[in-house]
C-alpha cells in the first residue's frame, strides 16, 4: 500500500510539473499572439482601403472603357480591350475581398 502511494505521489509530482511548464509555455506565447492579432487588424484595415480605392478606380477606368467603346474608329476597339482589362481587374478585386474576408472570419 504504502508502494502505491509512493508511485501516485510521484505521477502527481510529474503531471504538476508538466502543467506548470504548459502554463510557462502559454504565457511566452501570450506576447506574440496579441502582436499577430494587432498586425492582422492593420492588414484588415489596409486591404479593406485598398479594396475601396481600387474599386473607385475600376469605375473610373469602366467608365473611360465605355466611353471609348461607344465612339467611332480605333477608339472603339481600344474601348473593347480596355473592357477585357477591367473585367480582369474586377477579378482581382474580388480576389483581394475574398482575402480579406478570410482574414476577418479566419
Amino acid at each position: 500500500m504504502e508502494e502505491e502511494n509512493t508511485r501516485s505521489m510521484e505521477e502527481i509530482k510529474l503531471l504538476a510539473g508538466l502543467f506548470q511548464n504548459i502554463l510557462q509555455n502559454c504565457k511566452n506565447l501570450h506576447p506574440v499572439v496579441g502582436e499577430f492579432i494587432v498586425q492582422t487588424s492593420k492588414l484588415e484595415s489596409q486591404l479593406r482601403g485598398i479594396t475601396k480605392t481600387l474599386a473607385g478606380v475600376l469605375d473610373t477606368f469602366q467608365a473611360i472603357a465605355v466611353r471609348a467603346s461607344s465612339s467611332n474608329g480605333s477608339c472603339k476597339d481600344i474601348g473593347e480591350c480596355l473592357s477585357q482589362v477591367y473585367v480582369h481587374n474586377k477579378a482581382l478585386e474580388t480576389h483581394i475581398n475574398n482575402i480579406n474576408n478570410a482574414l476577418c472570419t479566419g
